[in-house]
C-alpha cells in the first residue's frame, strides 16, 4: 500500500502478480476448473511437459516481437476451455512467455484473479520459476516423447530408470 503507482511501476513484478509454486500446480492437475497452459515453444512442449498441460506457443512475441501468432495460440485455448477457468501459466522460468500469455488471457476476458504463473518456491517471480521450478521439484513427473533406436516415436514412454523409481 506504500508508494502508489510509482512504486508499482518500479517493482520487478510482471504480469498480474498471481504466482504459485510447483506444489500448487501439482495439486491443480486434473481439476475440472483448471487449465495448465504451457507457453513454451511447441517443440519443447512436445519433448517434455507437465501431465494434462496444453500448449500455446508464445515464442513469436518473445523472440520476434510478433504478437499475433502467440495471441492466436492463447486465444485458441481460451476458445476451447472458456474464460471461466483458472489458468496456470507455465513457461521456461516464469517470466517473459508467461507474462505475454497472461496479457493475452486477460485481454480475451479471463479474470485476472483466475490467472496464475508458476513462479519459484516462495510463490513469487523468480528466474528459477516455470519448468525450472517444476523439474527441480518433480523431475520424473513429466510427459516425455522418446525415439527408439529403431526410429519409433513414443509419447509418455517409460525408461528403465523411471520404471525403477516407480517400483521403488
Amino acid at each position: 500500500l506504500e508508494g502508489g503507482q510509482s512504486a508499482w511501476t518500479g517493482s520487478t513484478e510482471k504480469g498480474n502478480g498471481n504466482y504459485v509454486n510447483a506444489d500448487d500446480v501439482f495439486g491443480a492437475i486434473n481439476k475440472q476448473d483448471v487449465v495448465l497452459l504451457d507457453t513454451r515453444k511447441a517443440a519443447d512442449y512436445k519433448t517434455a511437459h507437465i501431465p494434462g498441460a496444453v500448449n500455446a506457443d508464445c515464442d513469436s512475441v518473445v523472440s520476434n516481437n510478433e504478437e499475433e501468432p502467440a495471441k492466436a495460440n492463447v486465444n485458441a485455448v481460451v476458445d476451447k476451455y472458456g474464460v471461466d477457468k483458472k489458468y496456470y501459466v507455465i513457461c521456461y522460468s516464469g517470466n517473459r512467455y508467461a507474462q505475454a500469455a497472461t496479457e493475452f488471457l486477460i485481454a480475451k476476458g479471463v479474470n485476472t484473479n483466475n490467472v496464475y504463473t508458476l513462479g519459484g518456491d516462495d510463490r513469487k517471480i523468480s528466474s528459477s520459476g516455470g519448468m525450472k521450478a517444476w523439474n527441480a521439484k518433480y523431475p520424473n513427473y513429466v510427459v516425455k516423447t522418446y525415439t527408439s533406436t529403431g526410429g519409433f516415436n513414443f509419447m509418455n514412454g517409460i525408461t528403465a530408470a523411471n520404471l525403477k523409481v516407480d517400483v521403488e
